[in-house]
């Protein structure tokens, strides 16, 4: 139909990909941690995550095709834009140092807990559950600049 031929065994790799939902699985997120530890990013604890979230913004690497902020309110509650469209949810830290967030609109509601890791001031995630892409990556800043 499109002009694109694929080898059947290519075909079912895919086909596996997708119909998983697109959640990593534990060797793939093994090498991938394995992988930012090699390029100096730093998984960070419980503690740490508690520092950056409750009171900061979070928004996308500049130059990112999807464009966001979000504000982490010390409730749980979490306000965002999300390429120009508002959307609010809740947001945990989970003892062992995931984040977990359920936006209301965007992904549908579904929650997604992910590892977070640091290299100067950018995050990077590994997804632990939930659905979406395997490599966000974003900057945090104190306060609430786009009053969200």
């Amino acid at each position: 139909m499109f002009g694109i031929t694929m080898k059947p065994m290519h075909f079912m790799a895919l086909l596996a990909f997708v119909v998983a939902g697109c959640q990593a699985t534990p060797e793939v997120k093994e090498n991938r941690e394995a992988t930012l530890a090699a390029e100096g990013w730093v998984p960070l604890d419980a503690p740490a995550l508690k520092s950056i979230f409750p009171g900061h913004t979070h928004s996308n690497v500049p130059g990112s095709e999807f464009n966001f902020d979000v504000y982490f309110s010390a409730d749980g509650t979490m306000r965002a834009d999300l390429n120009g469209n508002p959307d609010s949810g809740t947001y945990y830290i989970t003892d062992d140092g995931l984040y977990c967030r359920t936006f209301q609109i965007f992904r549908s509601g579904t929650e997604r807990c992910v590892k977070l890791y640091l290299k100067d001031t950018t995050l990077r995630t590994v997804l632990v559950s939930g659905d979406g892409g395997d490599d966000s990556r974003w900057i945090y800043a104190p306060g609430n600049p786009r009053a969200l």
